[in-house]
């Protein structure tokens, strides 16, 4: 679904994809392992592009930046679902959609690290294989 941009370098390619009937825009290099950066309020998934592209380029890893719902290209959740536990549902469609089965670290800063810690889904601590809470 959508249209693919690759950067200017080639490296990372901008894309999107159907998560529960909605669009959702994300960024994405590589292969495995899978390394998925959600991002925090006042930011988008295009922050994290350096970071992307070092990871890319020193560990080989398939890196993924969603924008989260209501972000840069990403539909928003439908009205009146805008609370955390909202936006970590939201996240392991977006996985299942975009990696299928295979395992993801998850890397979360701000909002982005409440979504990661699955709010209270208990769904998503057992869809990802480790987490990093804090991004300095």
């Amino acid at each position: 679904m959508g249209n693919v941009a690759p950067d200017a370098d080639g490296l990372l390619r901008w894309t999107g994809t159907e998560v529960q009937e909605r669009r959702a825009a994300y960024g994405e290099a590589g292969r495995a392992p899978v390394l998925v950066f959600v991002h925090g309020c006042a930011v988008t998934n295009r922050t994290y592009k350096a970071a992307l592209k070092r990871l890319l380029a020193a560990r080989g890893m398939h890196v993924i930046a969603p924008a989260v719902p209501g972000f840069d290209g990403t539909a928003p959740l439908p009205e009146g679902h805008g609370e955390l536990e909202d936006f970590a549902q939201w996240l392991p469609a977006f996985l299942d959609a975009v990696v299928g089965d295979a395992p993801a670290t998850l890397v979360g800063h701000s909002l982005g690290g409440g979504i990661g810690r699955g709010g209270r889904s208990p769904r998503l601590p057992s869809r990802s294989n480790r987490s990093a809470r804090h991004l300095q």
